[in-house]
């Protein structure tokens, strides 16, 4: 090929790669920078003594690849009596062989990806004047411990110690710092940071061993994961000027117990908190700030989270009479709670899992007795469901499905409900009094199966409520079947409290209680049966008497058959 056309070749090349450049992200550009040779367009490319290098149009030396076999090396101050003034990308990428390296002074730069790689480097000394770390200048650097930072470096750039082996790092004269610059850093114990700047995303992401860190006393905000996973950090004093907390700042520090957010922040991202189980105070200036935690989901998954200014958030008061205590949330928050009752039930913070929890051992201490059978504990239940909420109905008179209504805590936090709603809050209550309770789903339609005295039974408290009988309490398959319900199948709903049921064989319901002689039929033919068993006529099993005991007043005698007779008019 001709010089000529190697040269239109050439500058065709680069003329495409510029064309790439300026339509790229800031990452995509690092990426095609690493492609283009340091030395294109040097005027003079050489090697000395293992550095391959180029002459720069200002007569000063560019290193553009180390290719000695030194483990420890030093960076030649000039070559050829020509000053060497730059470092080029991939300086020490991917070799394994050095373990210490000096850089002159004079090099303000460290270049991109400049020892990325080098996993048997343990020690650098970076030289007074150096003013900025590029990308991923230390990345996978994993047996290095430790670096001193001179006062003159002003930038650290995305991601320049990313999974490297350092354990400590102090900065005091940074003006910025990019994203993830200590990601992975798996034996990072303590960072100490000073001047002001932002940290954007992720910046300590990863570090499991980080212990203690010193933010700036004027950083502005903490950026979207921040400390995601650091999962020995306890404690982080947040600065007075930051008024931004991002998205997944402190997710899955699952050491942190307390935390205390400034008066200054006022912008608060997603998830702030999410996975941090040990967190159980936080410290805020004022009741918007909580408002803001619980709209943005900030406290998901805080299930120690009990206390806001050391100051519980449930508390209880005695009744006289009752057995057990009755919780209720501080008046500082309680309406705000009650009104986004649907979102915090979702996030599920320490401190709304402990009033679900006590409210329903309160209702059902309060509702039921150690002296009542199964059926008639959850008679009680059934009912108090029933009473306490109605169904849930939109403006145009249909199912109404704002995700207030089905959810497992609808019935006791709120007025209204559907069948989700009914019958989850049922099945806790059940379960709570010792009774196993699933969720039944017809794709459209949930109820309760119940193993009550021994037997399973459907119990559908939607429908009973809004006709207001007994007409789907403690009934058979073929009850439920002649009601338009062909199939149905055990189903615990998405966030439910309730346990799994994917291994749990569907239990069969072949008789309704009332069913006294058990042929499935309730008629007159059960009257008869108990007036026989009354003479001593009849034997009935203990385990099936629940089944004769048609009003569930624990005994089996003349008023089940008045019962019955009223309730399915068999005169």
């Amino acid at each position: 090929m001709s010089s000529s056309k190697k040269n239109k070749k050439f500058i065709a090349s680069v003329m495409a790669l510029s064309i790439i450049t300026a339509g790229a992200t800031s990452a995509e550009s690092s990426i095609i920078r690493n492609i283009i040779p340091a030395n294109t367009l040097s005027a003079e490319a050489a090697n000395s003594n293992g550095w391959d290098y180029s002459v720069l149009s200002n007569g000063t030396v560019k290193l553009t690849r180390y290719t000695g076999g030194a483990s420890y090396v030093t960076v030649p101050s000039s070559i050829n009596n020509k000053t060497v003034s730059a470092l080029g990308d991939n300086l020490f990428k991917d070799n394994t062989t050095i373990r210490s390296v000096t850089i002159p002074k004079g090099i303000t730069e460290l270049p991109y990806c400049c020892f990325w790689g080098a996993t048997n480097l343990e020690s650098v000394s970076l030289p007074s004047g150096l003013t900025t770390i590029w990308n991923c200048a230390f990345k996978d650097t994993k047996s290095l411990r430790s670096v001193t930072i001179p006062s003159t470096v002003k930038d650290i750039k995305f991601r320049a110690f990313w999974g490297s082996g350092i354990t400590s790092f102090s900065a005091s004269s940074l003006n910025d710092m990019g994203s993830a610059v200590f990601e992975d850093c798996k034996n990072l114990k303590s960072a100490y940071l000073q001047n002001g700047f932002t940290l954007t995303w992720d910046t300590f992401k990863g570090c499991s061993s980080l212990e203690t860190v010193t933010l700036p006393n004027s950083l502005k905000r903490l950026g979207g994961g921040t400390f995601d996973g650091c999962v020995k950090l306890k404690s982080v004093t947040i600065p007075s000027s930051v008024y931004s907390l991002e998205k997944n700042a402190f997710k899955d520090c699952t050491s942190i117990q307390s935390v205390s957010i400034p008066s200054s922040v006022t912008d608060f991202g997603e998830a702030i908190f999410d996975g941090c189980t040990s967190l159980n105070n936080i410290n805020i200036s004022g009741i918007s700030v909580f408002e803001s935690l619980i709209l943005n989901h900030s406290l998901k998954n805080t299930p120690n989270l009990t206390k806001i200014n050391n100051e519980s958030v449930v508390l209880y008061r005695s009744k006289r009479y009752s057995p057990i205590a009755e919780p209720y949330f501080n008046s500082k928050y309680s309406d705000f709670i009650y009104e986004n009752f649907d979102i915090t039930d979702a996030d599920r913070p320490g401190f709304y899992e402990e009033f679900l929890k006590a409210d329903i051992k309160y209702i059902v201490k309060t509702n039921t007795n150690s002296q009542q059978t199964d059926a008639q504990k959850a008679k009680a239940l059934h009912d108090w469901v029933c009473n306490k909420v109605e169904y849930a109905f939109d403006e145009e008179g249909n199912p109404a499905h704002t995700g207030k209504e089905a959810i497992d805590s609808s019935v006791f936090m709120g007025d209204k409900a559907i069948c989700e709603g009914y019958a989850q809050g049922l099945a806790l209550l059940l379960n709570e009094a010792g009774i196993e309770a699933y969720t039944a789903d017809n794709n459209g339609h949930l109820w309760n199966m119940a193993k009550i005295d021994g037997h399973y039974f459907h119990i559908d408290a939607t429908w009973d409520d809004y006709t207001n009988s007994y007409n789907y309490f403690l009934k058979s398959d073929s009850v439920f079947s002649a009601d338009g319900h062909r199939t149905w199948h055990l189903e615990t709903a998405n966030n439910s409290r309730l346990p799994d049921v994917s291994s749990i064989p569907l239990p069969e319901c072949p008789y309704s209680v009332g069913d006294a002689d058990r042929d499935g039929d309730i008629d007159k033919d059960d009257i008869n049966f108990i007036q026989r068993y009354l003479l001593g006529l009849e034997n009935i099993a203990p385990t099936d008497k629940v089944y004769a005991d048609a009003n569930l007043d624990g005994t089996i005698d003349m008023s089940d058959t008045v019962t019955l007779i009223q309730q399915y008019h068999l005169y």
